[in-house]
């Protein structure tokens, strides 16, 4: 049972008329389940200067390799996505972006 929703952000970049570098991006809305991180994943986040703040549970079927989620009106980067074994689900772990103007 899904819990939460949240809104899986793919950034498409392109060029305007003036030859000046845009980016577009495309919301996907998507079920989700909100689960803590794990000391693990949070460490290897660390080592690797990022800071894990959020692991989002979604179906396999929603997630099309996006880089960036929306919960509760706040953008996170994937860090990492990560497929179970024998499940239909993919777990994303995530870090929080500074407002972007």
């Amino acid at each position: 049972m899904w819990k939460d929703v949240c809104y899986l952000i793919r950034e498409t970049e392109y060029l305007d008329s003036k030859n000046r570098s845009r980016k577009i991006k495309t919301k996907t809305f998507a079920y989700c389940n909100i689960k803590s991180v794990t000391g693990r994943e949070f460490y290897q986040a660390g080592q690797n200067g990022l800071k894990a703040g959020l692991m989002v549970e979604l179906r396999d079927l929603d997630y099309d390799e996006q880089s960036k989620i929306e919960y509760k009106d706040r953008e996170y980067s994937v860090i990492r996505p990560f497929r179970p074994p024998g499940k239909d689900t993919v777990e994303l772990t995530c870090e929080a972006l500074l407002n972007e103007s």
